[in-house]
């Protein structure tokens, strides 16, 4: 009885059931096919951020993400391997982070140094697979230089030039020295691409009088 007359209410008007039918399909569609961009953009934004810089994890010294102390760092290639699970491990890459300014004739910059083992930083992130220009960092290389391809623009350079890095160091001193840029790499992320400089790690080791330089 019920059945028969919802049917007799659904086609007494056949325009309003329609019209009814068409706007329940068409948002339909659009919400699905707002959840696809979003979740495209949060898997790119993902990608972006483990994937070119932070790997899945960030291990750091107590104290260190609150004001990025120089001081707070710990010797990665003693411990690391007592701290993390082997056999879940797919790679790590320790790393040497420092924050100045960067120079190239009467051009200049801020920018982010991050220095690294070419070799195990590949294993955590993607960046040599986004050079546009030159080459990647190799393990005999003293003072290369991997830069975004913002910076490079802004700076004016090419593989081959030479920069100047400026920038604190532990004993309160000035610290500056030269870099020979390598290769430059776009990523679409503009933060990487404007201000990341990718270095052998003793080259800021050494820049910064920390332990090891």
């Amino acid at each position: 009885m019920l059945w028969r007359l919802a049917m007799r209410n659904i086609w007494r008007n056949r325009r309003r059931t329609l019209l009814t039918l068409s706007a329940m399909i068409v948002s339909s569609a659009l919400l699905i096919l707002a959840l696809g961009i979003f979740s495209g953009m949060l898997k790119d934004m993902l990608a972006s951020a483990t994937e070119q810089y932070f790997g899945h994890l960030v291990i750091s010294a107590r104290g260190y993400q609150d004001d990025h102390d120089m001081f707070a760092h710990f010797a990665a290639d003693e411990q690391l391997q007592h701290i993390l699970p082997q056999e879940q491990l797919l790679g790590y890459s320790p790393r040497l982070r420092s924050f100045g300014l960067l120079s190239h004739q009467h051009n200049s910059s801020p920018a982010e140094l991050l220095g690294v083992l070419p070799e195990q930083e590949q294993t955590v992130t993607s960046l040599q697979e986004h050079l546009t220009v030159g080459e990647y960092l190799r393990p005999v290389d003293r003072d290369g230089a991997v830069i975004g391809s913002g910076l490079a623009r802004r700076l004016g350079v090419v593989p081959g030039d030479q920069l100047v890095f400026v920038t604190q160091a532990a004993d309160g001193s000035i610290g500056n020295d030269l870099l020979q840029v390598r290769g430059i790499f776009s990523t679409g992320d503009r933060g990487h691409d404007n201000g990341l400089v990718l270095v052998p790690r003793g080259w800021p080791q050494q820049l910064l009088v920390l332990p090891g330089g």
